[in-house]
């Protein structure tokens, strides 16, 4: 695959228009609502107006977070920050969190090569952000931005492809198991081709032979060390062994299951979809490299696809001796998270957020309290000439998220110049005949049906019509069709949003400022999708 850079170190980013997650495809209700501050469910805070209403959410977590726990989670984080080269800010920070009044701001993502898609990016920026901009508000308190890296899920194909510059980058490997623990073996000659066309070697991180884990840490420690950013590997074992409590009650009560039905079932009964189905055992086992699903079965429990079945009593004993072996699945890891961090406020996308408010009654099952759950910074980012283009088609943003017959037509109907807009010419055709049939009605009884049936005569008529000027527009302009199909597929990738397929280190290895650009454009407490403008 070849790569080609154009150094453009003065690119800005202008916003050319704010769309609310209500006009974007395929965002839930329920995002969507979160985005405006809306009481999804009992027991989920709600998104704050002002960084001074943060204040009692700050009170409440400092109030029931454990000293023990601030000091495994800081004494975790020196171990894990030791070979790595501190700067004095990540230092500062490491210092800032042994206090008794700081707080977090967290997001987390599974492990990726080479920083993963946009949004991986607009996610940590959203957490830092917050962090200052509370530093800055409530002095009285401390805040640090925490990426958690997810290194124990076992779904090795999605961290193995990425976009970049618009082609499919793909990691050949047959490795299993947590995703943390999986060899860079074979990323080695991705990670030249995007080296050789930068000055920035970051990438080379991936062709050290470590662990997919260790090149994502010193990976995202060289983009946003130097901002304040900490990341956490929790699957350190001092980590765990606090968490060993609520993996043994999931084993003998179940409890994730129910709790989660439960907030689930008011969610729905508001009009809401649930994101997931819990389990009715919601743990792994990990163990010689693998990650086994613990479920249970009529002698107590199979760690499945081992072929191992075990007691209730045995498993307990198990996880008591190696608490660090315990995995939590993606219903149980929110609480995992939110009991070993002091967090306040959580960032996610669309999908993670819509599974958080399912955790309500969950969250109370073990007295933890819920952080604010926000949404991200969304951006598109388009290019000064597709900002043009677009404007001489007279088409706004909005028009691109349609389906593509409709699409054509709106697209057809601006460029083609038509003296005539056929969607105002139909309504008016059909207020005519209505106007028609209420005169036939007034005049005789017996004209009504009469005209009505002429009307649909003559409407399929008129359809014929209509398609044969469109059809005629469609052959006239079809170059330029595919022109705006190509523009549309930049921006809008396989269908779905930029963000979500495009890597976000070729826009860093164009303009070395693209992180402090996309800082400056986000909005904490104002969620939606920003359109940018490259200038």
């Amino acid at each position: 695959m070849k790569l080609w850079l154009f150094l453009c170190p003065n690119i800005m980013l202008k916003e050319v228009e704010f769309l609310e997650f209500s006009a974007v495809p395929g965002i839930s209700d329920l995002f969507n609502d979160l985005s405006k501050g809306k009481q999804i469910v009992n027991g989920l805070p709600l998104l704050p107006s002002q960084l001074s209403d943060f204040e009692p959410i700050i009170k409440a977590k400092l109030d029931c977070y454990p000293a023990e726990n601030r000091n495994r989670l800081v004494a975790t984080l020196r171990g894990q920050y030791q070979e790595k080269s501190l700067n004095p800010i990540v230092e500062k920070q490491l210092g800032k969190l042994a206090m008794p009044n700081c707080v977090s701001i967290s997001c987390g993502h599974q492990l990726v090569m080479f920083g993963g898609p946009m949004y991986v990016a607009f996610k940590i920026l959203s957490v830092i952000k917050l962090a200052n901009e509370l530093e800055a508000a409530l002095p009285n308190y401390q805040f640090v931005p925490i990426h958690w890296l997810h290194g124990e899920d076992h779904d090795v194909e999605e961290v193995s492809k990425l976009s970049f510059f618009s082609k499919p980058m793909v990691w050949e490997n047959s490795q299993t198991g947590s995703v943390g623990d999986l060899s860079t073996e074979g990323l080695e000659e991705l990670a030249n081709e995007i080296a050789s066309k930068s000055a920035d070697q970051s990438a080379l991180l991936y062709s050290k032979g470590e662990t997919l884990m260790a090149s994502t840490f010193s990976f995202l420690h060289h983009w946003f060390g130097s901002m304040g950013l900490l990341q956490l590997d929790a699957s350190a074992k001092t980590l765990k062994e606090l968490f060993l409590p609520i993996a043994k009650r999931e084993i003998q009560e179940k409890v994730a299951q129910s709790t989660i039905l439960a907030t689930t079932k008011a969610l729905e009964k508001a009009g809401y979809k649930a994101q997931i189905q819990p389990r009715e055992v919601n743990l792994f086992w990990l163990e010689n490299g693998q990650r086994y699903r613990i479920a249970p079965h009529e002698n107590g429990f199979e760690l499945l696809g081992s072929g191992q079945q075990i007691s209730q009593d045995q498993l307990l004993e198990k996880m008591e001796a190696s608490p660090e072996k315990v995995s939590p699945n993606v219903a149980l890891r929110p609480l995992y998270s939110q009991l070993i961090l002091p967090d306040v406020a959580f960032f996610g996308g669309p999908a993670e957020l819509s599974y958080w408010a399912q955790f309500t009654d969950l969250f109370q099952a073990f007295d933890v309290p819920m952080p604010v759950i926000i949404p991200r910074f969304s951006a598109l980012i388009i290019k000064d000439v597709q900002k043009r283009k677009l404007d001489k088609w007279k088409l706004g943003l909005k028009t691109l998220f349609e389906d593509e017959p409709a699409l054509k037509r709106a697209w057809l109907l601006k460029i083609s110049n038509l003296p005539l807009d056929l969607k105002t010419m139909e309504q008016e055709l059909e207020n005519w005949w209505g106007q028609l049939a209420i005169l036939a009605a007034k005049t005789d009884g017996s004209l009504e049906s009469w005209v009505l049936a002429e009307q649909a005569r003559f409407n399929k008529q008129t359809e014929n019509v209509f398609k044969r000027i469109l059809k005629i527009g469609e052959t006239s302009f079809e170059g330029d069709w595919q022109q705006f199909l190509n523009l549309k597929n930049r921006l809008l990738p396989n269908g779905h949003l930029q963000e979500r397929e495009e890597a976000w280190l070729g826009f860093c290895l164009n303009n070395p400022l693209w992180l402090q650009e996309i800082y400056s454009q986000i909005e904490v407490l104002k969620p939606g999708l920003k359109v940018l403008a490259e200038s």
